[in-house]
C-alpha cells in the first residue's frame, strides 16, 4: 500500500472510531480499573479480559497512529502505568515507591518490539501495583474505601443522571451491597445525592449570578419548582432568598 493510501485508511478509520465510539462507556471503565487499583481490588476482575488489555481488542477504545499497532499500543500502555500510578498514590500508597514502580515497568515497555510482551509488562505492573495498594488498605478498611469511591464519584457527576447501577458499576460494587454501606453511614443513596446536589447549588447560589432555573436543571432536578421545594426544606428558605443573605461580592 502506498504512503497515500495509508494515510487515507488510517484517517478514515479515526473518523468511524470518533463518529460510533462510546466515550461514555470507555471512560466509565477506565475509572472502575483506577477505583479498583485504588483499593488493593484489581485482582477480583479479569484485566485482559475486562479492560481489552488483549491484541485483539486493542482498538476497542482507540485509534492506530501513522506508525501502526505496535507504536499504538505503547501509547495506550504507557498511559495505562501513568494512570494506575497515579491511582494507588491516591489510594494510600507511599509516592516514591508508586513511582519508582512506574519507572521499572515504564523502561520495560519501551524496550519491547512486540504487543504480547508489551502487554504481559503492563500486566505484571498491574499486579504489583495493586498489590502495593492492598497492603495499604487492610480487609477491615475496605468497606469504608467502597463507600468514599462512591461518595466520590457522585461528587464528581453531580450534573449527570445518577443511577445507582451507574455508581456500582463504576466503582466495583454490588447495588445490594452499596446500598446497605449508605444504610449504615445513616443515609441512603438518593438522599445522599440530594443532599450533595442541593450543597452544589447554594454554592451556585452564593457565587454566581446564574438564574434559579439555570441551576435547577445543571445539577439534574427534575424542575425548578421541585429544585425550589427541595432547597427550602433543607435551608429553611427559598433559592432566592439565599442567594441574598450569602451572596458573594468581590472588593
Amino acid at each position: 500500500m502506498e504512503e497515500r493510501e495509508l494515510r487515507r485508511a488510517i484517517q478514515d478509520k479515526k473518523m468511524n472510531f470518533i463518529s460510533e465510539r462510546d466515550a461514555t462507556s470507555s471512560y466509565r471503565k477506565e475509572q472502575k480499573l483506577m477505583n479498583l487499583l485504588a483499593a488493593g481490588r484489581a485482582d477480583e476482575v479479569d484485566l485482559r479480559e475486562e479492560f481489552h488489555f488483549l491484541p485483539e481488542n486493542i482498538y476497542d477504545d482507540a485509534v492506530m497512529t501513522y506508525k501502526g499497532d505496535v507504536k499504538q499500543t505503547e501509547y495506550l500502555l504507557v498511559a495505562a502505568i501513568t494512570l494506575s500510578c497515579r491511582a494507588v498514590i491516591s489510594g494510600g500508597v507511599d509516592p516514591f515507591e508508586a513511582y519508582r514502580i512506574s519507572d521499572i515497568y515504564l523502561q520495560q515497555l519501551s524496550e519491547c518490539s512486540a504487543q504480547h510482551d508489551m502487554l504481559w509488562v503492563v500486566g505484571e505492573a498491574m499486579k504489583e501495583f495493586n498489590a502495593l495498594s492492598a497492603a495499604a488498605h487492610p480487609a477491615a478498611d475496605r468497606a469504608s474505601q467502597d463507600l468514599e469511591n462512591a461518595k466520590t464519584y457522585i461528587c464528581r457527576h453531580l450534573k449527570e443522571k445518577l443511577s445507582m447501577k451507574d455508581v456500582c458499576h463504576a466503582v466495583g460494587i454490588s447495588p445490594g451491597n452499596l446500598s446497605e454501606k449508605f444504610r449504615k453511614s445513616g443515609t441512603t443513596f438518593r438522599k445522599y445525592v440530594l443532599e450533595e446536589r442541593l450543597k452544589s447549588a447554594a454554592n451556585m447560589l452564593a457565587q454566581t449570578q446564574e438564574p434559579v432555573s439555570v441551576i435547577s436543571d445543571y445539577l439534574g432536578f427534575s424542575s425548578p419548582s421541585y429544585f425550589g421545594n427541595c432547597f427550602l426544606k433543607r435551608y429553611n428558605m427559598t433559592p432566592l432568598e439565599y442567594r441574598k443573605r450569602h451572596k458573594f461580592h468581590c472588593n
